[in-house]
């Protein structure tokens, strides 16, 4: 109820008593879930950084078969700053848990790749303006997916081609 509501101030007290920032209610949705159904930016930051997992789940339902994240929540309640960031937070974990040694030349390809993908970007997008500095923020959210995606394509290189099939 603190999360829907945005009391960023009760959090602390709560998460200090040992309540889990991944704890779930009887909807199976957690706090992380209604502060995105209710666009609650400030209270999403701060249940990320208190350690809630951004690509929770909630459990398939006959409603919704495949279960929803809090990014999925977010972006059908309209709050689509929120679900970006949501997507990017749970990318950016997913990722951090994978593990790959990753050798310098693959790493210069993926910043490569990823640059002109931003510079694709950037020259169909007008140009920035004072009220609009949020895209900045969403470039550099797409200029890490873009990373990431390169680096993973080029693992998924790197692991077939050591393969006998």
């Amino acid at each position: 109820m603190i999360a829907g509501l945005g009391f960023e101030w009760a959090l602390h007290p709560i998460l200090n008593a040992g309540v889990s920032a991944n704890f779930r209610d009887i909807s199976d949705w957690t706090a992380l879930h209604w502060a995105a159904r209710f666009g609650r930016e400030k209270m999403v930051a701060s249940l990320i950084a208190s350690g809630a997992f951004a690509g929770a789940i909630t459990d398939p339902s006959s409603q919704d078969p495949f279960g929803k994240t809090a990014a999925s929540i977010a972006y059908s309640s309209g709050h689509k700053r929120v679900a970006g960031y949501l997507s990017e937070a749970a990318l950016t974990s997913h990722l951090a848990s994978l593990t790959l040694e990753e050798s310098e030349v693959s790493k210069g390809t993926a910043d490569i790749e990823a640059e002109k993908t931003i510079n694709s970007i950037s020259t169909m997008s007008p140009v920035i303006h004072e009220d609009q500095l949020y895209l900045r923020d969403t470039l550099d959210a797409v200029r890490n997916a873009s990373q990431a995606a390169a680096r993973i394509q080029l693992a998924l290189q790197a692991n077939s081609s050591g393969r006998d099939d």
